[in-house]
């Protein structure tokens, strides 16, 4: 799916391959061509080779360039080894020739296969597998196996249509149980779709009482991840997410579309998720949509983002979720996994999520206990929630106990008589300053096995919504836009331009959130879902957006 404005880029990054090595001594342009021959020296378009195979049997030098013919098919796989290793400052680059992509056919095999391998950029390229039920490989693959805890700097993965394969489109892996991996990873442009267990995943070795992760500084923008189905014969994990990263320190997903993925997971015990992070620290995911993912008949989640177990440090911002299976917006612990906490999900918009299995948009779950779940913030988010078929759905489901969750200024509204929260007696979870409007419908609130018909009765018998002494929390229609009637964006650049959760003039929610820099220390960042000012006016808003009148 390529948009207006990748298609620029592309032009221009397609330039900047091909010209930015031409001033070293050691680089070498090698050309690979269906009309050439593997006994050719590869150094001129008239002396080209002709297969894969022949690329993979050679030794590149740092700066040195593979030209794929443009529009040519080539049968793969592509093979690099640790010998083939470039540099920051001369990567070896393999791209095609011009800007038309040329395409590896992996057959029912693997597409394109990299081990220990450092300072690659991998451009302008078409990697098509058979078919996710046919092919038994993996689209684009890095993978390192080395010990003394290594890290291998710069790989670049640009502008790449990868499908069709039974395996993942895209990962990034790690076999090191001394956490080596990769360093400065770059995926950008990159359209994994039909891909059956995932359109891409980052993975190490997993070691519950390691401190330190395998990989660093990892940055995925403008990349789509559609139709990545699952496996329904898999049944000990989960198969068929959007994009999953785990064992890494420092990454951020912006400006990416997930979606349409899942339908085939047939774990019982947890399903997939649109866009979402396990066993890492000081991950952002933000300016992104995630929508209509599902999971399978007998499967969970299927949800839009996720913060799963072990995760610490990270946050979930400025991103539009709807339409999904499971929840929204997920924090979870499973037994067995690192630390978790210190997280965030702020500025957030989701819409008619939760469909199936008794999630909430925003949901929080622990299966290690209340402590293993702590420390999180929830603020500045706006939900809106149809009523389903899914029993329980509601607009905040504390499935279990936690500790020291906070929940600030967000908006709750739902129609239908869906719940307003949903809760076990004793969550270790606080509300303040939350609006919760049940649209046509009775309040609703379950805490434990009591639910409660009014704010005041909720708060009289929980504590809940209290400022010290004084009541907080308002149950008022937060009069937005055109809740409920907001449709795909479909380009995450675009998502300012959704205006449906926007508060009109006459909200009784402008000007009247907490300020929480000021009484919490909390740092909201600077800016509203739509990339407003905050606060806009003289105090903060409740929900994701700032109003924008005057």
């Amino acid at each position: 799916m390529m948009r207006t404005f990748d298609r620029q880029l592309r032009g221009l990054s397609i330039a900047l391959a091909l010209g930015a090595l031409a001033g070293s001594a050691r680089a070498t342009d090698y050309f690979v061509s269906p009309s050439g021959k593997d006994t050719n020296s590869g150094k001129s378009a008239a002396q080209a080779w002709k297969t894969l195979a022949k690329v993979s049997s050679f030794d590149f030098a740092p700066g040195d360039r593979i030209l794929l013919e443009s529009g040519a098919v080539f049968a793969g796989p592509l093979n690099l080894a640790a010998s083939d290793s470039g540099t920051a400052l001369a990567p070896l680059v393999i791209t095609s020739s011009s800007a038309a992509p040329a395409t590896i056919d992996a057959g029912t095999g693997d597409g394109f296969f990299a081990w220990n391998v450092s300072g690659v950029e991998v451009r302008n390229l078409v990697v098509l597998g058979s078919g996710a039920s046919t092919n038994q490989g993996e689209g684009v693959f890095f993978y390192v196996d080395l010990g003394g805890g290594v890290k291998l700097d710069h790989v670049v993965l640009e502008d790449l249509d990868v499908h069709g394969f039974g395996g993942y489109g895209v990962q990034l892996g790690s076999g090191s149980a001394s956490k080596s991996g990769f360093r400065d990873v770059t995926v950008r442009q990159l359209d994994a779709h039909a891909n059956a267990r995932a359109g891409m995943a980052v993975w190490g070795t997993f070691s519950a009482s390691s401190t330190t992760w395998a990989h660093a500084n990892l940055w995925v923008v403008d990349c789509t991840f559609r139709d990545n189905l699952g496996i329904a014969s898999v049944t000990n994990t989960n198969t068929g997410s959007g994009i999953w990263v785990s064992d890494v320190d420092g990454a951020t997903i912006e400006y990416c579309e997930s979606f349409q993925n899942g339908s085939l997971c047939a774990n019982p015990n947890g399903g997939p998720v649109g866009i979402w992070a396990f066993d890492a620290n000081d991950v952002t995911i933000q300016h992104c949509e995630s929508h209509h993912n599902r999971t399978g008949p007998n499967s969970l989640d299927g949800g839009g983002f996720d913060l799963d177990g072990g995760v610490t440090n990270s946050r979930l911002q400025y991103n539009f979720s709807h339409d999904n299976d499971g929840a929204g917006f997920l924090l979870a612990q499973y037994a067995g996994a690192r630390p978790f906490g210190d997280n965030v999900v702020r500025y957030n918009v989701s819409q008619n999520d939760a469909r199936r299995n008794g999630y909430g948009a925003l949901d929080l779950w622990s299966g290690a206990g209340a402590a293993a779940l702590r420390d999180c913030e929830l603020y500045h988010n706006t939900v809106f929630l149809a009523a389903s078929t899914s029993p329980g759905a509601s607009a905040v489901a504390l499935q279990t106990a936690v500790t020291n969750v906070r929940l600030y200024n967000n908006i709750f509204v739902t129609t239908g008589g869906a719940k307003l929260v949903r809760s076990v007696a004793q969550p270790g979870a606080y509300f303040q300053q939350n609006d919760y409007f049940p649209s046509g419908a009775t309040f609703a609130i379950q805490w434990g096995g009591t639910t409660y018909a009014s704010l005041a009765a909720w708060r009289t018998a929980t504590g809940q919504e209290f400022f010290g002494a004084r009541v907080a929390g308002t149950a008022v229609d937060p009069r937005l836009v055109a809740p409920g009637t907001a449709s795909t964006v479909g380009d995450p650049h675009q998502l300012a331009s959704l205006t449906a959760y926007q508060p009109l003039a006459i909200s009784p929610l402008i000007n009247s959130a907490l300020d929480l820099p000021l009484l919490y220390g909390i740092d909201v960042g600077a800016s509203d879902f739509a990339g407003q000012p905050t606060p806009h006016g003289t105090r903060y808003d409740f929900g994701a957006c700032e109003w924008q009148g005057p």
